[in-house]
């Protein structure tokens, strides 16, 4: 997901918002309740400091595989 410019802080609150309501449903099975998680990558472009979408990207990605090494349904922000 691409956001307006709302810097780092604001990205995590989007981000933490949408992950807060995917873990509030369940999905219904015939075998049950199942509950949902979601991990989130949040790559930020501040003050010019990614020129390509791709770098950005390729932050993003790596950031989402660190949150799932943590332990999933949750939220990293990469560094700069």
């Amino acid at each position: 997901m691409v956001l307006p410019a709302c810097g780092a802080s604001g990205a995590v609150e989007v981000a933490e918002r949408i992950r807060a309501s995917i873990a509030d449903e369940a999905v219904a099975t015939p075998y049950g309740s199942v509950p949902v998680t979601l991990s989130l990558g949040v790559g930020v472009a501040e003050g010019g400091t990614v020129a390509f979408l791709d770098e950005l990207l390729r932050r993003a990605d790596k950031t989402l595989y660190e949150a799932k090494r943590k332990g999933r349904n949750r939220i990293e922000l990469a560094s700069s």
